[in-house]
């Protein structure tokens, strides 16, 4: 992808997150650094990949580099024009994009990838969503994955302690480590301080 349209893709983003950062939950794409500590369990030659909100597709292009030539990735984005943009830009036939939530991937997907994904990737900003759906998106990875298969997550450090909505006008704390154990029995987490902000990638084994 060209320097242009990387700056593309990055204005694009920053502008969804001023009109509705509730959704992107943040106002940049995700640093090089946080991106190779999502797909490290991305299996090479991967063949059925799901990813949960695929943005302008900065970590899209990094999941396909790593599949099969004969894969397909299926990026569900609740937002039509990051959507759309990040089709363009990314411009890969593996790629099958989904306008949807993430909560109802596994009626939104061919039913031959229920159960047999081999991985299950997600950038959705769990903090700012009702608690009902972020338990809605765990299950929906567990009944995407395969046995064995892994879900990986990311959420950013300063949650913990201090958090805004604008959507809601509202500062709160959200700890994702606890919410990710009580679903995830087989869990491990790594933190990534280069990104702005600092994060926590989670990597959960489905059982």
């Amino acid at each position: 992808m060209s320097v242009r349209e990387r700056a593309s893709g990055a204005v694009r983003f920053f502008k969804r997150g001023f009109e509705d950062f509730d959704t992107t939950a943040s106002f940049v794409p995700s640093s090089r650094w946080l991106v190779e500590a999502m797909i490290a369990h991305v299996p090479l030659g991967a063949e059925c990949v799901v990813e949960f909100g695929s943005g302008t597709g900065t970590l899209t292009r990094e999941i396909l580099a790593r599949m099969s030539p004969h894969g397909k990735l299926y990026a569900v984005e609740l937002d039509s024009s990051l959507l759309e943009g990040s089709v363009r830009s990314v411009n890969d036939p593996r790629m099958i994009p989904i306008f949807g939530s993430a909560v109802d991937t596994a009626q939104l997907v061919p039913p031959e990838v229920v159960g047999n994904a081999q991985a299950v990737v997600s950038s959705l900003g769990l903090s700012l969503m009702p608690e009902e759906i972020r338990v809605g998106i765990m299950q929906a990875a567990r009944d995407l994955l395969a046995p064995g298969a892994y879900f990986t997550q990311y959420a950013y450090l300063h949650a913990r302690w201090f958090a805004y909505s604008p959507a809601r006008k509202q500062w709160f704390r959200w700890n994702a480590m606890p919410f990710m154990r009580a679903h995830w029995p087989r869990l491990a987490h790594t933190m990534v301080w280069p990104n702005v902000p600092p994060a926590l990638v989670f990597s959960a084994r489905n059982a």
